[in-house]
């Protein structure tokens, strides 16, 4: 499950299908219904101006006792270089955090041409800026770390 702002995030589900072995469904968080059906639970979203969609946010604290009983992974799409220590304290239950068998940034995109005007200006003067290097990776996917959850999660399925 997973939500996203501009289609990374889905991007990311997709690549990560990919690599899982048995049956996976993939589908947006807000047309979730019932975790009953399922064993493993891979919820994934897309950090935006600093800031999880409220959807994913919501949804893990509705059901936060049930995916406690499920096998879990959560990832996040960002460009920021470290945001395992703070966006996912910041979003995710700890008690999420704890039980998941992988948590992971997948890194994330820069789609110039679907920003309207005034974010593409702001992430073309953000980009430029001489700290950009040190606190920001550039766009791009951490294909790498796709690839560890995906291990993960084949793992625990065998």
């Amino acid at each position: 499950m997973f939500a996203t702002k501009y289609g990374t995030a889905d991007k990311c589900a997709h690549l990560l299908k990919c690599q899982l072995d048995g049956e996976v469904t993939i589908q947006p968080i807000d047309a979730a219904e019932s975790l009953n059906g399922y064993d493993t639970v891979v919820i994934g979203g897309s950090i935006y101006m600093g800031k999880l969609q409220p959807t994913v946010i919501r949804f893990c604290r509705q059901n936060q006792a049930l995916l406690l009983k499920k096998k879990l992974a959560l990832y996040l799409c960002c460009l920021t270089r470290d945001p395992s220590a703070a966006f996912f304290k910041k979003y995710f239950p700890q008690s999420l955090l704890d039980h998941a068998v992988e948590v992971a940034s997948f890194g994330g995109e820069v789609d110039f041409d679907r920003l309207n005007f005034l974010y593409r200006m702001m992430m073309k003067l953000l980009m430029r800026t001489k700290d950009f290097e040190k606190n920001y990776r550039d766009p791009g996917l951490l294909t790498d770390e796709i690839e560890k959850m995906a291990k993960a999660l084949n793992q625990i399925e065998s």
